[in-house]
C-alpha cells in the first residue's frame, strides 16, 4: 500500500490483525493445513471465523481505507531494492512516534471522509433543487410575470409577480 496507497479497499489494519491471529489459534481460520482436517478436529463448532470477527459491522469501518478510489487497471509494484523496506506498521507498530502519526494520518482520512459525504449529500440537495426548477410549468422572468416554458415572450394572460431576489449564500464551513 505505500506504493498504491490509494487502491486498496482496506488499510494495513486488515493485515496486521490477519498476521496477528494466523498464530494466536483464537479463530479457527487458520488451525490445521486445510478444510477438510479443520471439519474432522471439528475446528469450527469450537471456534469462530476471523472473517465473522472482521466483518462485524460494529468493527469492519476500521478496516477501511478512507482514501481508497476504485480503479479498473492492474496495478504493477516497483520491487527494485530501493523499493522495498520493512513495514513499519507491523514491524514498528509498538514505536509510539510510528503508532502516533499512523494514528493522525487515519484520523485526518477519517475527518475527509465524513467531510465527502457531508458534501456529496449538499450535492444531491442541490441537485434535487435545480431539477425541480428546472421542471416544466411557469416560471418568472426578469419583468416579474409568468410565462410558460418555451415561449419567447410572456403570456397575455400573465400575472405579475414580484421580482425574485437571489439569497446570498451561506458562509463556507471551517476545514477540519
Amino acid at each position: 500500500s505505500c506504493q498504491y496507497p490509494c487502491s486498496f479497499e482496506f488499510n494495513e489494519r486488515l493485515l496486521i490483525t490477519i498476521m496477528d491471529h494466523v498464530y494466536s489459534c483464537r479463530f479457527g481460520t487458520f488451525q490445521y493445513d486445510n478444510e477438510k482436517e479443520r471439519v474432522e478436529q471439528g475446528v469450527m463448532s469450537g471456534t469462530v471465523s476471523l472473517w465473522t470477527f472482521i466483518n462485524d459491522p460494529a468493527r469492519v469501518h476500521a478496516f477501511k481505507n478512507p482514501f481508497f478510489e476504485p480503479r479498473n487497471q492492474v496495478l504493477f509494484p516497483s520491487y527494485s531494492r530501493k523499493r522495498i523496506q520493512p513495514w513499519p506498521g507491523y514491524w514498528f507498530r509498538w514505536n509510539k512516534r510510528v503508532v502516533n502519526a499512523n494514528e493522525a494520518i487515519l484520523q485526518k482520512g477519517a475527518n475527509l471522509q465524513q467531510r465527502i459525504t457531508e458534501l456529496q449529500r449538499e450535492l444531491e440537495g442541490l441537485q434535487k433543487t435545480v431539477r425541480a426548477a428546472s421542471n416544466p410549468g411557469p416560471t418568472r422572468i426578469a419583468a416579474g410575470t409568468v410565462q410558460s416554458r418555451g415561449l419567447g415572450h410572456p403570456r397575455k394572460d400573465a400575472v405579475s409577480l414580484p421580482p425574485v431576489r437571489p439569497k446570498p449564500p451561506p458562509p463556507p464551513p471551517p476545514l477540519p
